[in-house]
């Protein structure tokens, strides 16, 4: 569970009291009780979306290295690797298909890109698909 899950549930309960309170008991409640409202929505949006993400469900693109031959068809996939190469456990700086020379483009990410779990720490593998333009990498691990 992220460090989001674990506060959100109390946040959200106090909300909702200060909300209860504030509509129940003043003339200004119900101005105070929508912007609660707004706010906790808000929260719940943000959980989902972080949930979401954490399941590799939201794409990230961004424009990285990755080795690819010139033989690599459009649409063919590979079996890829990479490690995370900062503190942040990013695992898009370089991304290793085969022994082809590294260029720098743009790859769609589906999956986690910053990765700090203990099979990341050694490699991540991602299944990469070559588009006309860019890549697309689904992770595996």
């Amino acid at each position: 569970m992220s460090a989001v899950g674990l506060w959100m549930g109390p946040l959200l309960l106090l909300a909702f009291l200060v909300w209860l309170y504030c509509k129940q008991n003043a003339p200004s409640g119900k101005i105070v009780g929508g912007l609660l409202s707004v706010v906790i929505c808000s929260l719940m949006v943000y959980a989902v979306w972080l949930g979401f993400d954490d399941k590799g469900y939201i794409p990230h693109s961004k424009e990285t290295s990755i080795t690819a031959e010139s033989t690599w068809l459009v649409g063919e996939s590979k079996t890829c690797i990479s490690s995370p190469s900062d503190k942040n456990g990013d695992v898009t700086r370089l991304i290793y298909c085969d022994k082809g020379e590294e260029h720098r483009i743009a790859i769609t990410f589906w999956g986690k890109t910053e990765r700090e779990d203990a099979r990341a720490r050694t490699a991540v593998e991602w299944k990469c698909v070559k588009k006309s333009d860019s890549f697309v990498c689904y992770a595996l691990t």
